[in-house]
């Protein structure tokens, strides 16, 4: 004969499978988003600010505390600068060790892919208005504008340094020797 299960051992039951979810749900950490990494930081987004923490361990530090949604983040190769995204409306450069913002680059289109140049010197951002923008570190402006037929969703500089690939939504992967980019290389701050 199978017994039915008492009131209190199905309450019981209820609680356990309702308090289960409970610690994923209420650990925010778990909610870490995009990392990037260099010899010495990994920065990432969490909660719609910029964090970084020491590649060893420790405690993050939060670089930004804003409105904003800051989303994409990518380290220098130097580990100086980080380069974030802002709602796809600018592109903030904030230094690591200083804790505060270096560069803030506005344009048509902005939020798309971010890349630094292998000596740190250049940062290039993919737009959703078709447009591939080199950054002029000391002045925030264009320093050279590279076009694709659709939307650019991304870059990428080799390892060397001698050349860059961009990707646009326009099906096509286009190269571009680094002697066509050589104007864009301002250095930094």
């Amino acid at each position: 004969m199978v017994s039915k299960p008492s009131f209190f051992s199905l309450v019981g039951a209820f609680v356990l499978l309702s308090l289960a979810g409970t610690p994923a749900e209420s650990q925010g950490t778990r909610f870490l988003r995009q990392p990037s990494l260099s010899a010495e930081h990994v920065a990432f987004t969490h909660g719609a600010d910029l964090w970084v923490v020491d590649r060893d361990g420790g405690l993050a530090r939060r670089l930004t505390s804003t409105p904003a949604v800051e989303s994409d983040p990518h380290i220098s190769p130097d580990g100086r600068l980080v380069a974030v995204s802002t709602r796809g409306q600018s592109v903030t450069l904030i230094d690591v060790n200083q804790r505060r913002i270096t560069g803030q680059f506005r344009g048509q289109g902005l939020g798309g892919a971010l890349a630094f140049s292998p000596d740190s010197k250049t940062l290039a951002s993919a737009s959703g208005d078709g447009t591939v923008r080199l950054w002029n570190f000391a002045t925030g402006q264009t320093a050279l504008m590279l076009q694709h037929l659709g939307p650019a969703n991304g870059v990428s500089f080799s390892n060397d340094g001698t050349m860059m690939a961009t990707s646009g939504a326009d099906a096509t992967v286009r190269l571009w020797p680094a002697a066509n980019l050589s104007e864009a290389n301002v250095a930094l701050p």
